[in-house]
C-alpha cells in the first residue's frame, strides 16, 4: 500500500513537472524589463529555479498536481523551508522572482510578495543588497593566493588553473569550464578573445587585454597572467577537445563539469559559510584590482579625496567591459558604493 501511494505521487510529480516546463517553454526567453531575449544562462537558471520549488512543495508533503492550484499556504510553507535551512536573503529573493514570474503567467499575478510579507517581524530578512560591502581581494580577508592555489592543485589541477583565470582575468565559472587556449589565447596581440561559444554571458564575444600598468601590482598581475596562461595550455594538451573543463560536449560536458567544480569548491572550502570566498570573489577582485591600476580607489578598499568624474566613470566602464557587462550600473557589485567625486558625495 505505502509502495503503492509512493508510485502515485512520483507521476503525479512528473505529471506536474511536465506542464511546469510547457508553461516555461511559452515565456522563458521573455525579459522582464527590457525587449529582447534572455540568456540561454538566465533560462537554465530561470527553469530549473522553479522546478526545483515544486520538488521542495513535494519534499514537504504537499501534492500540487497542477501549477495553477499554488496556495498563499504553499508559498509560506517554502519561504519556512528556503528560511530553516539558512538560505540567503539575495537567494530567496531569487526564488520568488522566478516563481512570480511563473505564476503570473498561469493566471495568478498577485500570489507570491516580497521578503517583507512573509518576515514581518524580522527586519534582518527584509536587506537585500547587490552592492559589494567588504573588500574581495584575497589579502584582505587573510587568505595567501599562492597557498590557496597549492589546495586546489592538489584536488584537482584544472580547478587551480580555473581559479586563476578567476582571478588574474576576471573571468566567469561557465568561462572557466569552456575555456580554450588555444582557440582563445591571441598571444601576438596580448589579450584573451573570447567568442559566443567561451561561454560568456549572453553569449556577447569580448577582448580582455592582459595588464599594461607599470606599476608594482601591474607588473605582478602580468607576470600572473603569462604564468597562468602557460599552466592552462599545458593542462590543456591533452584534452579531447582542448578545453579547461573535465568533460566534453557543449551541453551535457559542461553540465557534469559544472557539478564537478561546485563539488571540488566545496571540498575546498571556497564557499561563503567556510572561508567567505567564492570563485565569484575571484572576479570581484581582479576588478578592484584593475581599477586601482587606473588610478581609482574602490570604497571598499579605502576613503580617498574625490577625484574627476570623467576619469573615474571612463575607469569604471573600461573594467565593466572586461567583466563583460553592457554598461556601468553593474559596478557597484564589483567595487561596492559610488566613489567620490569633487564636489560630490558618496551616493
Amino acid at each position: 500500500m505505502k509502495d503503492l501511494k509512493m508510485a502515485r505521487n512520483e507521476a503525479e510529480l512528473v505529471g506536474v513537472h511536465r506542464l511546469i516546463q510547457q508553461v516555461l517553454e511559452t515565456f522563458v526567453r521573455e525579459r522582464v524589463n527590457k525587449s529582447g531575449v534572455t540568456s540561454f544562462l538566465t533560462v537554465r537558471r530561470r527553469c530549473e529555479s522553479v522546478h526545483s520549488s515544486f520538488r521542495d512543495l513535494a519534499s514537504l508533503g504537499f501534492g500540487v498536481e497542477k501549477p495553477e492550484n499554488l496556495k498563499e499556504k504553499h508559498v509560506m510553507s517554502l519561504v519556512g523551508h528556503w528560511d530553516r535551512r539558512e538560505q540567503a536573503n539575495s537567494t530567496i529573493a531569487n526564488k520568488l522572482s522566478h516563481l512570480r514570474i511563473f505564476m503570473t503567467k498561469v493566471g495568478k499575478p498577485g500570489l507570491i510578495k516580497n521578503l517583507t510579507h512573509y518576515f514581518p517581524s524580522r527586519p534582518e530578512r527584509h536587506h537585500v543588497t547587490q552592492v559589494l560591502e567588504s573588500d574581495p581581494r584575497l589579502e584582505a580577508k587573510g587568505v595567501d593566493a599562492e597557498g590557496l592555489f597549492r589546495c586546489a592543485d592538489f584536488l584537482d589541477d584544472r580547478l587551480g588553473a580555473m581559479l586563476r583565470l578567476e582571478l588574474y582575468f576576471g573571468l566567469r565559472r561557465e568561462e572557466v569550464l569552456c575555456f580554450k587556449p588555444s582557440k582563445f589565447v591571441d598571444t601576438e596581440n596580448s589579450c584573451l578573445r573570447l567568442t559566443r561559444f567561451a561561454g560568456t554571458k549572453g553569449g556577447r564575444p569580448r577582448t580582455i587585454y592582459f595588464t599594461e600598468d607599470k606599476s608594482d601590482l601591474g607588473r605582478k598581475l602580468l607576470q600572473n597572467q603569462i604564468l597562468t596562461l602557460e599552466l592552462v595550455k599545458k593542462i590543456c594538451a591533452d584534452s579531447e577537445e582542448g578545453a579547461l573543463g573535465w568533460f566534453a560536449g557543449r551541453e551535457r560536458g559542461l553540465q557534469r563539469s559544472r557539478r564537478r567544480y561546485c563539488y571540488l569548491m566545496e571540498k575546498l572550502g571556497m564557499t561563503k559559510k567556510c572561508r567567505r570566498i567564492t570563485g565569484h570573489g575571484l572576479r570581484k577582485a581582479y576588478a578592484v584590482d584593475a581599477l586601482i591600476q587606473r588610478g581609482v580607489v574602490p570604497t571598499v578598499v579605502a576613503v580617498v579625496d574625490p577625484i574627476d568624474r570623467i576619469h573615474r566613470d571612463r575607469a569604471v566602464i573600461e573594467v565593466m567591459e572586461d567583466l563583460g557587462h553592457s554598461n556601468a550600473h553593474t559596478g557597484s557589485a564589483y567595487y561596492g558604493k559610488s566613489i567620490p567625486v569633487k564636489g560630490a558625495t558618496i551616493d
